[in-house]
């Protein structure tokens, strides 16, 4: 029973792919403007680093380090951040959602599937722009990359993706109650900013800050996984990090059910 299921949600989630990436080749242009923005911020963060004093470590970092840093995130922004936040809103706000009802599939596993889609196609131009930024930057380049260790950030990438995605689902279906929640969204970047690793590393943060970082999700979207390419966690840190990274999805995974139920109810009683 459980494996027909499992079987089911995935030919759903395929059917989503080969739709979405058959738009997402179509219209390559919102693609290539992302990456465009990308860049920037990281050759503008790149130069800060450059020009800054020589020889010194800023928490914990070296100068080069901090440039690789910066470089394996653009890489890994291209994987994980999967944000339905937008499209989510939209179905709902428009009335489209109730497509979605008259038919028997899942809503998680359809943004699955578009999701994957999209990030196949980002990835695919944004790996030769980050290889060519790799080479363009080669003098500051530090491979660190204990392999032992190095196995581990499959896993956590891919947990890494899958909170990104059900916390970006969540927000999204916040819209079935509020009217506008577009400052939900720029307050989850914010925070991923500042205490998920995307702006800074976390060992820059102060220590109840750094405490509090460690305890909320979004240390593991983006940190840990760089946390385990410099060696910066323990093999016992990395199991309790991926355990906790698995404890975040289920709990969003189950947030995602209740609030799709609930919502549902709230959305029919408007008669939408």
């Amino acid at each position: 029973m459980f494996v027909r299921y499992i079987k089911r949600c995935l030919n759903q989630a395929w059917s989503f792919y080969k739709v979405a990436i058959l738009n997402a080749m179509a219209y390559r242009g919102p693609l290539l403007i992302w990456s465009f923005q990308s860049i920037l911020g990281f050759i503008t963060i790149v130069f800060i680093w450059i020009s800054a004093t020589a020889g010194r470590e800023i928490g914990g970092y070296t100068k080069p380090e901090l440039i690789t840093y910066y470089l394996i995130l653009l890489f890994l922004e291209t994987i994980i951040g999967w944000n339905c936040f937008w499209s989510v809103r939209g179905d709902i706000k428009d009335g489209d959602i109730a497509n979605v009802l008259a038919k028997p599939i899942s809503y998680f596993w359809r943004w699955i599937g578009s999701e994957a889609a999209w990030h196949s196609v980002s990835f695919s131009i944004n790996f030769v722009i980050n290889l060519a930024l790799v080479f363009i930057f080669r003098n500051y380049f530090v491979f660190s990359l204990d392999f032992s260790k190095g196995l581990f950030m499959i896993p956590a990438i891919a947990m890494a993706t899958l909170i990104a995605f059900t916390l970006n689902l969540c927000m999204g279906l916040l819209t079935f109650w509020f009217i506008e929640v577009s400052s939900v969204n720029h307050l989850y970047w914010v925070t991923i900013l500042l205490l998920g690793g995307q702006g800074i590393p976390i060992s820059f943060l102060p220590g109840k800050i750094l405490f509090l970082a460690k305890i909320l999700p979004f240390r593991y979207i983006y940190s840990f996984p760089l946390e385990i390419y410099f060696n910066r966690v323990s093999q016992k840190e990395i199991f309790l990090s991926l355990g906790i990274q698995l404890f975040w999805f289920l709990i969003l995974l189950r947030t995602y059910k209740l609030m799709w139920k609930y919502g549902l109810r709230t959305y029919t009683a408007f008669g939408r």
